[in-house]
């Protein structure tokens, strides 16, 4: 079990609705909390809204930062709504 923060944004935070708009709201929020995670000798998970992890899967992430890793790299798997809503229900 790991202690986590929620950080509600502003809507004033977001800008435009296409994809690139998106991306360039989305980077400058994860620099800041990754500044503020060196600071505070923290543990960040940048996670984006559209990605599904197994269970247990952040635990394993969590072990190979206790183990020493600086970064780890997971290839997230996206999902479009449509498609994964149902079999996120089982």
């Amino acid at each position: 079990m790991v202690d986590t923060e929620l950080i509600v944004l502003d809507a004033r935070a977001f800008v435009g609705d296409t994809l690139a708009d998106a991306v360039r709201t989305q980077l400058p929020i994860w620099h800041e909390q990754l500044d503020g995670s060196r600071r505070e000798r923290a543990i960040a998970i940048l996670m984006g809204p559209d990605i599904v992890t197994a269970d247990g899967s952040l635990r394993h992430i969590g072990r190979l930062f206790l183990a020493g890793k600086e970064a780890v790299y997971v290839k997230a798997v996206r999902v479009v709504d449509e498609t994964a809503r149902g079999a996120c229900r089982s």
